[in-house]
């Protein structure tokens, strides 16, 4: 599920107003078109900044060496990161709660 802020190649087609196909085959040559901030490679799942496509669509352009601007939500840390979170031992709580 793509968030509010970011857009797929279906995304990306919807606002622009040209058809996926055509987007799919020539999104790389577009004059000045924003880079993907994640999965431009080979095989792999475009994302775009809404942000960044509503700004091409007024005039602005990216050089090649421009970084591409990155969705408010993908900036964010995942909820299932990585950091470890100590589990407290449940039978000490549940014996104090108990009293004992």
């Amino acid at each position: 599920m793509t968030a509010p802020d970011a857009l797929n190649l279906h995304g990306v087609a919807a606002l622009l107003g040209v058809s996926y196909s055509a987007l799919q085959r020539s999104w790389r040559t577009f004059d000045g078109f924003p880079p993907p901030y994640l999965g431009g490679g080979k095989g792999e799942r475009p994302r775009w900044a809404r942000q960044a496509v509503v700004d091409f669509m007024n005039g602005r352009r990216w050089t090649a060496t421009e970084a591409p601007p990155v969705a408010p939500s993908a900036a964010r840390p995942a909820a299932n990161d990585v950091v470890r979170v100590p589990i407290p031992d449940t039978v000490a709580a549940l014996l104090t709660a108990a009293g004992g």
